[in-house]
C-alpha cells in the first residue's frame, strides 16, 4: 500500500503505511523488509520536502543495509541520500554520495552476473577474455621485441667498445706488465658494465612510464563509462518521461504540477551540466598537451561567434585589447580557459550595468600575459584562492547558473602548461582574472 501511495502521490498515506510495515517487518524479524518500509518511508518525506528528516533514515537505511550486506537496499539508500544532498544544494556531498552509489550498482551488477551466466556464456566470456589476453600479449610481445632490439643495439655498441678497448690494452702489452694490462681490463669491463646498468636502468623507466600510461588511461575510460552509461542514461530517461508526462497532462495540469515540472527540468538541466564539466575536468590531465603556434586574436575572433548568443541574452559586450601575434600553447585548451573567463564575466554582472569582458594580452619576453577584465560584482579577498577549487561556488544556483567547476578547469589546463593563473578584485567594482604560460 505504501508503493501504491507514492506512486499515487499520497505521501502522508505512504509514510504511515511505511512506518506500519516497518513494525510488522520489526515483529516477525525480517531485517530486509524493514529496511525497505524504511527507504518507502524516506521517499515519502523526500517528497514532502522533509530532507531533514528523509536524510537521517535515508542514513540509517543505508547503516543498517551495509551491516546487512544488502547492496540493492544499499544502491536505494545511496540514491536517496544523493537525490537530498543535491535538493540541498550540497553538491560536494552529492558527489560524495554518487560515487558510493556507483560502486554499489557495481556490486549488484557483478552479483547479477554471477548468478545469471550459464555454462555456455561463461565459456564465451572465457574466449573473449583470451583473445583480449592474447591481443595484450601480442602487444606486449611487440612491445618486448622493440625492447630487445634496443637491448641488442646497446650490446653490440658495448661489445664494439670492448673490443676497441682490448686491441688499445693489446697494444700496451708489449710495453706495459701483465699486471698493469690486465687493470686496464678491469676498468673496461667495469665502464662496459656502467653502460649495461644504465641502459638497464632506461628501459625500467621506460617500462614505468608505459605502465603509468596505462593505468591513468584505464581510468579515464573508466570514468567516461561511468560517466556515459550510469549517469546520463537514467537522466536521459528521467528528461524524456518527464516531457512525455508533462505533454500528457496538457492543459490539465494545474499551477502547482507545472511548478513541479519546471523544478524537475531544472534540476536535470543542472545535473546534465555537473556531468559535462566532470568530464571536461577529467580530461584534462589525461590528454597530453597539442602544442601549436596560433593567432590568440584569431581564436578570440572565432570565440566572439560562438558566444554572440549568449552574449546577447545578456545584454553583454566583449572587447579586445592588444594581443600578442602568435603564441605557442595547446589551442583547444586555451580556447576553454578563455571561453570559461568570459562566460563568467558576462554572467556575473551587476544588473545596472551592461555585462563588459575585455581581453587583453602581451609578450613579457619569457612568458605570455593574459587578462580578463570584467564589470561584475567582484570577488571577496578571502575567496580568491578558494574560488580555483573544484564545486566551489560563492552565489547559489536561484542567482546565477553553473557547476562550479569553471575556473578549477582553467587551473589545471594553466597548470598543466606550467603557468600560473591568479585574480585581482574587489565587491562591487569587478574582477580581473590573469593567467601567464611560459613560453619554454
Amino acid at each position: 500500500y505504501a508503493e501504491i501511495n507514492i506512486l499515487q502521490g499520497a505521501y502522508q498515506e505512504a509514510e504511515k503505511y511505511a512506518i506500519e510495515a516497518g513494525q510488522i517487518a520489526l515483529e516477525h524479524q525480517f531485517p530486509r523488509r524493514e529496511i525497505a518500509a524504511l527507504i518507502i518511508c524516506t521517499q515519502a518525506l523526500f517528497m514532502q520536502n522533509r530532507m531533514d528528516e528523509a536524510f537521517q533514515k535515508a542514513q540509517d537505511a543505508f547503516s543498517r543495509s551495509q551491516r546487512l550486506n544488502a547492496p540493492r537496499l544499499k544502491v536505494d539508500a545511496l540514491k536517496l541520500l544523493a537525490d537530498i544532498a543535491a535538493s540541498k544544494q550540497d553538491y560536494q556531498q552529492a558527489y560524495h554520495y554518487l560515487d558510493l552509489l556507483l560502486k554499489a550498482q557495481e556490486t549488484v551488477k557483478q552479483q547479477e552476473r554471477s548468478i545469471l551466466m550459464t555454462e555456455a556464456e561463461a565459456k564465451n566470456w572465457i574466449e573473449n577474455r583470451e583473445k583480449e589476453q592474447q591481443a595484450q600479449i601480442a602487444s606486449l610481445s611487440l612491445q618486448s621485441q622493440q625492447r630487445q632490439r634496443q637491448v641488442i643495439f646497446l650490446l653490440i655498441a658495448t661489445f664494439l667498445l670492448l673490443i676497441l678497448s682490448v686491441l688499445s690494452i693489446t697494444q700496451f702489452l708489449g710495453k706495459r706488465k701483465v699486471a698493469h694490462s690486465l687493470d686496464h681490463k678491469n676498468k673496461a669491463l667495469e665502464a662496459a658494465n656502467r653502460e649495461l646498468r644504465l641502459a638497464e636502468e632506461k628501459l625500467n623507466r621506460k617500462n614505468e612510464e608505459l605502465n603509468e600510461y596505462i593505468r591513468s588511461n584505464m581510468q579515464l575510460e573508466n570514468f567516461a563509462y561511468l560517466a556515459s552509461h550510469d549517469l546520463k542514461t537514467p537522466l536521459r530517461t528521467i528528461i524524456s518521461f518527464t516531457q512525455l508526462l508533462e505533454r500528457k497532462l496538457g492543459p490539465h495540469a494545474d499551477d502547482e504540477t507545472k511548478e513541479f515540472f519546471a523544478f524537475i527540468q531544472d534540476a536535470t538541466r543542472n545535473l546534465n551540466m555537473l556531468i559535462q564539466d566532470l568530464l571536461a575536468y577529467s580530461k584534462v590531465n589525461n590528454t597530453h598537451l597539442r602544442l601549436e603556434y596560433f593567432s590568440p586574436e584569431g581564436l578570440l575572433n572565432d570565440l566572439q561567434l560562438e558566444l554572440s548568443t549568449f552574449v546577447k541574452e545578456h545584454n553583454g559586450l566583449i572587447r579586445l585589447d592588444g594581443l600578442p601575434t602568435q603564441i605557442k600553447a595547446d589551442k583547444g585548451k586555451i580556447r576553454q580557459v578563455f571561453q570559461n573567463l568570459i562566460t563568467n564575466a558576462i554572467k556575473f554582472s551587476r544588473h545596472q550595468d551592461q555585462p563588459l569582458a575585455i581581453v587583453s594580452g602581451e609578450d613579457r619576453g619569457t612568458h605570455w600575459l593574459f587578462a580578463v577584465k570584467d564589470n561584475g560584482v567582484g570577488i571577496a579577498r578571502e575567496y580568491h584562492e578558494k574560488i580555483f577549487l573544484i564545486f566551489q561556488r560563492l552565489h547559489t544556483k536561484d542567482k546565477f547558473e553553473g557547476s562550479g567547476m569553471g575556473l578549477s578547469i582553467c587551473k589545471k589546463i594553466v597548470d598543466q602548461h606550467g603557468g600560473e593563473i591568479w585574480l585581482e578584485s574587489e565587491v562591487g567594482r569587478g574582477s580581473t582574472f590573469y593567467f601567464m604560460l611560459p613560453k619554454s
